[in-house]
């Protein structure tokens, strides 16, 4: 009897020792899921415009390593690589994206395949997806008219171009020198002296050899000041505004840009297409002077350095964030991570990046942040050494350097097994100390923990929790996983969702300003209506014109008299934004943009 009692129990403990083991098992397999490395390529736009830039990022997923570039001799490379790195832990489990970006530009209009780039990671070999990138005609950045409230829906494609002196584009420098890496202000301005006027199209030149960011320019409107040239009177306006960040020096050229306009059109008269060519600019770039610090990192411009802890006092195998953050007006986003020597008994994870840079016509400005989490695992008394960071100043046309302060941190003994009782070890290596512990184990001084007897696992709740739900949780996380990529993907649709709330919020605008002179009032009423039509019937900026607009809404069986109201108010709004009318209440042109947008909704269901 007592044998097979004794067997009984043995054969119990084997097959609770068996139920662990799956369940170890299952989670592994969860967190070697987790751990896969991915090697990817993205672009942040797709189709792109032949003059404007995109950037091409490549991602490695939970690995580092040396990535090799794909072809890039059918663009021309403006910038890069620039690296960033991020770290995630959730639940214990560590994720990890380090990430090459190019900003390229690309030389002609068609289709282009860009890839496979490739990856070298951990000693195994990766390969990344092919992008297949088109490159089309550059298309008008903004629309400037003023015309007849009743027009036309001629075709003016058949119209034949000309060139007329009536019509002149120009590309202004804020300055006509400038250091590499020194911001440039390009302004292109348009001189009219037609009274009715369209823009159909607008190619803005290739900015090769500099860096550029656009400057946000939500309307362009006439200005309300007569231009004189050579003794002739003449409207103008702001298209579009560039920051520009010279590359290298040299007298780097900008391009000539073209503009296509349709003229004089009215109810019998369809108007006539004009084409004004602008001349080029040029720049003349100046190299930054002799005496570069060694490891100058090109940033120019006016800047403060800043590196700090939430306290310098924590106990062993707690977390510690150590953030440098670098501001200032300048080249910002060129600016790289530090190198920085931590203490050898730290346990450092990759920085979390993250920026706030915001470009307008001053130049580029804000903060760039890097922040280390730092994990101590011995005890003592360690510093954090400061940090240099050089850049060009140009104020004083002199290269200055910042540094912080050193960080003194103080580790008390914490919980774990970091160190024995009543021994502190200062400055150990860890990798020392891992070495040593392979060796020689200590003595587990832990009381036992007894199992009641008749208190088994197998057939227990617990024992259906810990066999079913690490399982249960992958597929669960799995099915979560697919249902956000699908929603992220279907960017029509989201568009489509906010068209209504982003039209709301213009119109919210608007009737604040009801008791306000000015045009800032019709230039919100034209961007909610005309913005809610383009993302709420997923229409293109060159489709927004009344007759595309008229034949979307039939096409959705929207009632005439809505589409009739709707094509009114825009009307009305477009010729005020230009001309005053004093026959309009600014209260019932926004409660008709609001009937007119309700409607609409009810209708499309």
């Amino acid at each position: 009897m007592n044998t097979f009692e004794d067997m009984k129990n043995k054969w119990q403990k084997l097959s609770i020792g068996a139920i662990l083991v799956l369940c170890f098992l299952l989670l592994v397999q969860g967190i070697t899921l987790a751990q896969e490395i991915n090697f990817t390529a993205s672009v942040n736009k797709n189709p792109v415009t032949i003059g404007d830039h995109f950037s091409l990022t490549l991602t490695i997923e939970n690995g580092k390593g040396a990535i090799t570039a794909p072809d890039f001799s059918s663009f021309n490379l403006l910038y890069g690589p620039g690296s960033s790195t991020s770290v995630q832990i959730v639940n214990g489990h560590r994720s990890s994206t380090f990430s090459y970006t190019y900003t390229l530009s690309p030389k002609k209009i068609g289709t282009f395949k860009i890839g496979p780039a490739k990856a070298n990671v951990n000693g195994r070999s990766f390969t990344s997806n092919v992008i297949n990138l088109k490159v089309i005609k550059g298309g008008a950045t903004a629309t400037v008219n003023q015309g007849s409230r009743n027009r036309s829906n001629s075709n003016p494609s058949q119209v034949t171009g000309t060139s007329s002196s009536n019509l002149i584009i120009k590309i202004i420098l804020n300055k006509t020198k400038a250091y590499v890496g020194e911001s440039v202000l390009a302004t292109f301005v348009l001189y009219s002296r037609y009274q009715a006027l369209e823009l159909q199209e607008f190619e803005p030149p290739p900015f090769n050899g500099f860096w550029s960011e656009e400057i946000e320019n939500k309307t362009a409107s006439w200005d309300d000041k007569i231009k004189l040239i050579n003794g002739k009177q003449y409207r103008k306006a702001t298209l579009k505004q560039v920051i520009l960040i010279p590359q290298h020096a040299g007298n780097i050229k900008i391009g000539k840009t073209k503009l296509t306009a349709l003229v004089n059109a009215s109810f019998f008269n369809r108007g006539d297409r004009v084409i004004a060519n602008s001349t080029s600019a040029v720049l003349k770039v100046m190299p930054l002077p002799e005496g570069k610090p060694a490891n100058f990192s090109g940033a120019v411009g006016t800047f403060e350095l800043s590196a700090s802890t939430p306290g310098n006092k924590i106990n062993t195998n707690d977390a510690l964030d150590y953030i440098v953050e670098v501001k200032g007006v300048g080249n910002l986003k060129l600016v790289n991570e530090f190198t920085i020597d931590f203490p050898g008994d730290f346990e450092k994870y990759d920085a979390k990046t993250s920026e706030n840079i915001k470009v307008d016509r001053s130049g580029m400005h804000g903060y760039k942040k890097w922040d280390y989490l730092l994990i101590p695992r011995h005890a003592g008394e360690y510093t954090i050494p400061g940090i240099a960071f050089n850049y060009f100043d140009l104020k004083t046309r002199k290269y200055k350097t910042l540094h912080s302060k050193p960080i003194s941190i103080s580790v008390a003994k914490g919980k774990g097994n970091s160190n024995q009782p009543g021994m502190v070890f200062n400055n150990v290596n860890k990798q020392d100390f891992q070495i040593l512990d392979e060796d020689i184990r200590y003595i587990n001084n832990t009381p036992p923990k007894f199992i009641p007897n008749g208190d088994y696992l197998i057939g227990s709740t617990r024992y259906y929790i810990f066999f079913f739900s690490p399982a249960i949780l992958f597929f669960l996380l799995v099915f979560i996983k697919r249902k956000i990529e699908a929603s992220s993907k279907d960017i029509v649709g989201q568009k489509m969702k906010k068209a209504r709330r982003k039209a709301n919020n213009h119109l919210k605008k608007a009737t604040s300003m009801i008791g306000e002179g000015g045009k800032d009032f019709y230039d919100e009423i034209f961007a909610a209506l005309y913005g809610y039509i383009r993302d709420r019937l997923n229409m293109g900026i060159s489709e927004l014109n009344k007759q595309q607009i008229r034949d979307r809404l039939s096409g959705k069986k929207i009632k005439e008299s809505t589409i009739d109201e709707l094509i009114d108010v825009l009307e009305t709004s477009e010729m005020a934004r230009f001309a005053p009318i004093g026959d309009v209440s600014r209260k019932e042109l926004v409660d008709e943009a609001k009937d007119v947008i309700n409607q609409i909704e009810k209708q499309v269901g």
